[in-house]
């Protein structure tokens, strides 16, 4: 999972960059910034039940990986039909980008023998 260690990881909101970033740190520190302002969780690995557990503000949610890639991440609620966390690696994307992006994820998605 190196490819979520260290980088700004903007959380996608209602299809708009919203101002919340993620950084996953070594050793389960996640560092969150909304405007700027700081405040800290924890993160966890659970590889054999292929999720990971998010703690915020003492509040902690395991979500399943529903796609990862070096681009986007997007994790599924555990026990949620439709409530997902979709992270986008800010330092390698612009809003202009994203549209295509995801189309091309969904291609993949739909059409996986292509």
């Amino acid at each position: 999972m190196s490819k979520l260690l260290g980088y700004p990881w903007v959380n996608l909101v209602s299809a708009e960059f919203s101002k919340s970033q993620m950084i996953f740190q070594k050793g389960g520190q996640l560092l969150i910034t909304d405007d700027g302002i700081v405040s800290k969780g924890r993160w966890e690995l659970l590889s054999k039940a292929d999720s990971m557990l998010i703690e915020i503000n003492g509040n902690s949610r395991i979500y399943y990986h529903a796609f990862i890639d070096d681009n986007i991440m997007i994790f599924k609620l555990v026990s949620t039909e439709s409530n997902y966390l979709v992270l986008i690696n800010e330092a390698k994307f612009n809003e202009a980008d994203l549209e295509s992006y995801f189309k091309s994820i969904i291609s993949r998605l739909v059409n996986p023998a292509d």
